[in-house]
């Protein structure tokens, strides 16, 4: 692990200290958490940013989608 050092207003250092005590880690596992979760959404595309990226890339195996979406919609919203 590589030491730095970090200002943090006093109430984000009394939060993420509260943090730590609930769930029984330190206040530096929590900021390890914390920078590993925004470096993972850093790389991950955020969703709605390339809508038609997913366009073709799954199947339901039924051939009328196109056709009677709207029946298939209202199905599924009535489960």
């Amino acid at each position: 692990m590589v030491r730095t050092q970090v200002l943090l207003r006093p109430e984000q250092h009394r939060a993420l200290k509260e943090m730590g005590h609930r769930k029984g880690i330190s206040m530096a596992e929590v900021l390890r958490i914390l920078v590993d979760e925004a470096l993972h959404e850093e790389e991950s595309p955020s969703r709605g940013e390339d809508p038609l990226g997913v366009a073709g890339k799954y199947s339901s195996g039924r051939r009328d989608i196109s056709v009677r979406h709207d029946e298939y919609l209202e199905a599924d919203f009535r489960k």
